[in-house]
């Protein structure tokens, strides 16, 4: 059975999240990696706090917690930064949930959120997906995995398609045979490029796309 939709959704409880961590993104130097989880830490908890006000299981508040720790993780360990060395030794999946394989674990959640429809959960993988996390998608090929993925889950969210079964992106799908070839064509500037506003395109649709949930949410970016 779908769930019912709260007034306020998982996906705006984590807006202020997602918000801090489009501007770690676009940082230069965020500095000590002590101080960083300490922000982080209370970001966590004052969601956890609006999750409780908010009548939104803390089940689901987890299921985000770790999407959103795969995210930044990823972000920092994939940086130049200077506190990268000091986070891998204690980077925020491990911190919270024990766990470091998030860049494979993320999308295991994926595929049972989508199994069991929790699409609120759901909407906040997705907007993390949509703002550059990549996970085991770090080729060409996965990059092509990961975009059928978004529309698979897109749709799912909309209602518009049913679910995929427990093995995730569909058995018949296969990445284009001509797809290196093609890419090989152009210079490694041009793919960055095109890859990077691919990104910037998506993020600009969330709002159309996901509903009030992602449009509250681009606009406080504004």
């Amino acid at each position: 059975m779908a769930e019912t939709t709260p007034t306020v959704t998982l996906a705006d409880l984590c807006g202020d999240l997602l918000a801090f961590a489009l501007q770690l993104k676009r940082s230069s130097d965020p500095g000590d990696a002590e101080a960083m989880r300490m922000k982080v830490d209370e970001q966590f908890r004052a969601l956890e706090t609006k999750a409780r006000q908010s009548d939104v299981p803390q089940e689901d508040v987890q299921q985000a917690k770790y999407a959103i720790c795969a995210f930044v993780d990823e972000m920092i360990l994939t940086s130049s930064w200077g506190l990268k060395d000091s986070w891998s030794d204690k980077p925020l999946q491990l911190a919270y949930f024990n766990d470091f394989s998030a860049g494979e674990e993320f999308y295991n959640k994926v595929d049972t959120l989508r199994g069991s429809k929790k699409n609120s959960v759901l909407e906040v993988y997705y907007m993390c997906l949509a703002l550059g996390f990549r996970g085991k998608y770090v080729d060409l090929q996965g990059m092509e995995k990961k975009k059928v993925l978004m529309d698979t889950m897109l749709r799912e969210m909309r209602g518009t398609a049913p679910a995929a079964g427990a093995g995730g992106l569909s058995p018949n799908w296969q990445p284009p045979d001509a797809l290196p070839g093609i890419v090989k064509n152009f210079p490694a500037w041009f793919v960055a490029a095109a890859c990077g506003l691919i990104v910037v395109l998506l993020f600009i649709l969330l709002s159309t796309l996901l509903g009030s949930s992602a449009e509250r949410f681009i606009n406080s970016l504004k």
